[in-house]
C-alpha cells in the first residue's frame, strides 16, 4: 500500500502525543518515508509498509513556514526530549512604577512547544510582564529566561528568538502590507536572498497573500492583526508573546485567530497569550497562568485548573434590566475566579 501525502493536506490532529510515542526513533525505515514530488506542493512524503492506517501521521502545514519534515523527524529522533525543555522561565518577577507594585513576585516555568494563556482582569499586570520577556521593560526585581538566556544580561540575542504582537501596532501611512513585512525583514537582517521568499511565506501563512499592495491604514481590525502576527514570526521565533490578540475581532475573525495560533503550535512554537477572558483561551491552551493585581492566583495544566472548579458555586442573576444582560455578562467575564456565564431566556444569568 502506498499513498502521497502532501503536507498542507494531510488530516487534522493526528500528529497529537501518541503519535510522537509511536513514531519513535526507527520511523524513517519502519514507514519507509521517502521525498516524492506532488503536482502543486514542494515536498511531499510516500507512506509504505503500513502496519496500521492509524499510524499515518499528519504533518499539516510545514511548507507555508519553511518546517519541513525531517525537523520533525529530529525532534522524534531526541526522544522527546525537545518536549521538556523549559522555554520561558519566570522567578520571582517584579516591576514597581512609583509607588504602584504591577507585578508582584511572579514565577513559573512553561515547556518548549506549549500554549500557555495569560489571563487577568484589565490592569493586572499582563502587558507589563509580557513587556519585561520581550525586553522592552526592565524588571524591578527577579529574572526571566527565554531558551536558557537572561532578558536582562542578553536581550539583543533574546530578540533573535522571540516575537512579540502587542495589543496596537504602529505604522508610517502609506505602506502596503508587503512593504510592511518587508521593512521587519530588513530590520531583523534576513539575507536577501531568501528575504523576499520568507515574506511570501508570512503573507501565505497569515492569508495577508490576497492584499499585498493595500496600504495598512485601510486594513480592517482582523486583517491589522494578521498583519501584526505576521510583523512577530519574520524572523522565525521560538517564542511567541501575544498581548490580547482577539481583543475587538468580530466572532469569525477569532476563530480564524485561533486557527492561526494552534497551527503554529503544531510547527513547534512555544505561545504566550494573554486576555482578560477565559473562554477566549480555552479550546487552544495547555497550560494557564491567572494574575490579579499583579499576583499569581494559578499556575498549572488546563486540566488541573479545570479539575479545580468542579467545586465552583453557580450564582443565579436576576436582571431588572434584561436588555443590560450582555454588558453584564462581559463584566462578570473579566473578573477572577468566574470561569463561565450563560444567559437566559426570562431575563436572568447564570454564573460558575
Amino acid at each position: 500500500m502506498q499513498a502521497a501525502v502532501p503536507l498542507d493536506t494531510a488530516a487534522d490532529g493526528l500528529l497529537e502525543d501518541m503519535a510522537r510515542v509511536i513514531a519513535c526513533r526507527d520511523s524513517r525505515t519502519r514507514f519507509g518515508f521517502s521525498p516524492v514530488a506532488t503536482r502543486g506542493h514542494g515536498l511531499g512524503y510516500r507512506l509504505s509498509r503500513l502496519e496500521d492506517t492509524a499510524q499515518v501521521f499528519a504533518f499539516k502545514a510545514a511548507k507555508r513556514l519553511s518546517v519541513h519534515i525531517d525537523t520533525y523527524l529530529k525532534r522524534i529522533d531526541s526522544g522527546g526530549r525537545e518536549g521538556l525543555k523549559v522555554m520561558l522561565k519566570v522567578e520571582h518577577l517584579t516591576k514597581d512604577f512609583d509607588r504602584l507594585r504591577a507585578v508582584d513576585d511572579l514565577s513559573f516555568e512553561l515547556p518548549a512547544g506549549r500554549i500557555c494563556g495569560f489571563v487577568g482582569p484589565n490592569g493586572a499586570g499582563k502587558t507589563t510582564t509580557m513587556r519585561i520577556i520581550a525586553t522592552l521593560e526592565e524588571a524591578t526585581g527577579g529574572e526571566v529566561w527565554v531558551d536558557g538566556l537572561s532578558v536582562h544580561h542578553e536581550p539583543y540575542a533574546i530578540r533573535r528568538k522571540l516575537g512579540f504582537m502587542p495589543d496596537h501596532y504602529g505604522a508610517y501611512p502609506g505602506l502596503t502590507v508587503r512593504d510592511y513585512l518587508e521593512f521587519y525583514a530588513r530590520a531583523y537582517e534576513l539575507p536577501a536572498a531568501g528575504r523576499s521568499r520568507r515574506v511570501d511565506q508570512i503573507m501565505e501563512f497569515t492569508g495577508l497573500d490576497r492584499i499585498p499592495a493595500k496600504t495598512v491604514e485601510t486594513l480592517s481590525k482582523g486583517m491589522r492583526q494578521r498583519l501584526n502576527l505576521g510583523r512577530a514570526l519574520i524572523n522565525d521565533p521560538l517564542l511567541l508573546v501575544l498581548d490580547e490578540p482577539a481583543a475587538g475581532l468580530d466572532p469569525r475573525a477569532r476563530v480564524e485567530l485561533r486557527y492561526l495560533v494552534k497551527e503554529l503550535a503544531r510547527m513547534g512554537k512555544t505561545i504566550f497569550i494573554s486576555s482578560h477572558i477565559l473562554t477566549e483561551l480555552s479550546e487552544i491552551c495547555d497550560h494557564l497562568l491567572i494574575i490579579d493585581h499583579g499576583r499569581q492566583v494559578r499556575f498549572g495544566s488546563f486540566e488541573e485548573i479545570a479539575r479545580g472548579l468542579c467545586n465552583a458555586q453557580e450564582i443565579l442573576v436576576r436582571l431588572l434590566s434584561p436588555e443590560a444582560a450582555p454588558v453584564l455578562e462581559r463584566f462578570l467575564l473579566e473578573r477572577v475566579g468566574i470561569h463561565h456565564v450563560a444567559p437566559h431566556e426570562n431575563g436572568t444569568l447564570s454564573s460558575v
